[in-house]
């Protein structure tokens, strides 16, 4: 394989950026600050790819702070009746990579009106986001000059695993072995990330016929649901193709019946509920499709033609490396058809629609 996309140095980057994270003193700071306060509930706002990180992370986020958490697209925030009631205790989280995502910006500054406080995540420092929040968190990856992102996800994914665990510490929720031993997993899953983008290049190597497709299914459950949003988005971006995400529960009724000889199909497997029934659709799935991907982070996942196999982290269901598979697929795809994987299709919309500030 030539990585001739900037995707690829990007991706790479992650080996070295992701642990980063853990030099960053002032997640520590914030994370010092937020635990100070009183949080019974935190709204949080995102497009694209940091909407697809807070989903993964908002089921953590309920359980380590005790407290509800809300995932919504910009115009459901200005839009939602609860928000305008101004609940007490109420945390606004706001995030995009690159600082300037018009609808973020609006839908946080309304925010502020209410009066509510602000936490924001950004890529870069000096950008309208990064200056609105009463606390602020950076990414910590560097630049990331590319339409469809990747080690920037990843940063974002584990800087706010990584804040949800402190502020959790700090207040008390958790002690300290719990605490190590959440944050151990994190930096395994990390430590993981070489070699599974290694992993899943051997395997489209063995695979390239996969690269010729017209649509692409990915079905996930938990918290790999929203990693699987994440894949759906990924491979649209780079192959310019119709794609789905699906929980495993909903698959069986209806999508199904779309599925055919030529689809492309990859599920997420994990340690949690809805293994079983992923695993058993993928083996279903053999007879209807000739190109079937199971990414299996099971304990007792075995690797076959059909099967992936994962580091098994229990904890983040492997939400990491889940994704790194996905984005390596992204970008090695459409290169195998000498396509570029950042080709700017239809980029005029976002200028008109003044996606970004």
């Amino acid at each position: 394989m030539q990585e001739r996309s900037i995707m690829w140095k990007y991706i790479r980057e992650e080996v070295e950026c992701l642990p980063t994270l853990w030099e960053y003193a002032h997640l520590e700071e914030v994370a010092k600050e937020l635990a100070a306060k009183q949080i019974d509930k935190v709204y949080y706002v995102a497009s694209g790819s940091s909407l697809n990180v807070a989903k993964v992370v908002h089921s953590w986020m309920e359980k380590y702070w005790n407290c509800e958490v809300v995932c919504l697209a910009p115009l459901e925030f200005k839009q939602r009746q609860s928000v305008k009631k101004q609940y007490p205790n109420t945390l606004v989280i706001g995030v995009s990579q690159t600082g300037t995502s018009r609808g973020t910006l609006e839908s946080l500054q309304y925010a502020k009106e209410l009066g509510y406080p602000l936490l924001t995540l950004t890529e870069r420092e000096d950008t309208p986001i990064a200056k609105l929040g009463d606390y602020y968190l950076n990414f910590c990856c560097g630049e990331e000059d590319s339409n469809a992102k990747t080690k920037g996800y990843s940063s974002n994914l584990i800087l706010v695993q990584r804040l949800i665990l402190l502020v959790a510490k700090y207040k008390g929720f958790i002690n300290e072995d719990e605490y190590a031993r959440l944050d151990n997993e994190l930096k395994a899953s990390v430590a993981s990330v070489a070699g599974v983008i290694e992993k899943t290049i051997a395997w489209v190597n063995n695979h390239q016929d996969w690269a010729n497709m017209h649509d692409l299914t990915v079905i996930g459950y938990g918290n790999n649901y929203a990693t699987a949003m994440e894949g759906s988005l990924k491979l649209l971006e780079t192959m310019s193709i119709a794609s789905m995400f699906i929980d495993i529960e909903e698959f069986s009724h209806g999508t199904h019946r779309a599925m055919h000889k030529d689809s492309r199909i990859v599920l997420l497997a994990s340690d949690s509920e809805g293994k079983e029934d992923t695993r058993v659709t993928a083996k279903y799935l053999q007879n209807v499709s000739d190109y079937v991907l199971l990414v299996d982070a099971g304990s007792d996942a075995k690797e076959d033609e059909l099967t992936l196999v994962l580091p098994c982290m229990q904890e983040t269901e492997s939400s990491l490396l889940h994704v790194v598979v996905i984005q390596v697929l992204s970008v090695a795809f459409p290169e195998l058809l000498d396509k570029d994987p950042n080709y700017p299709y239809n980029q005029e919309l976002t200028t008109i629609i003044k996606t970004r500030v």
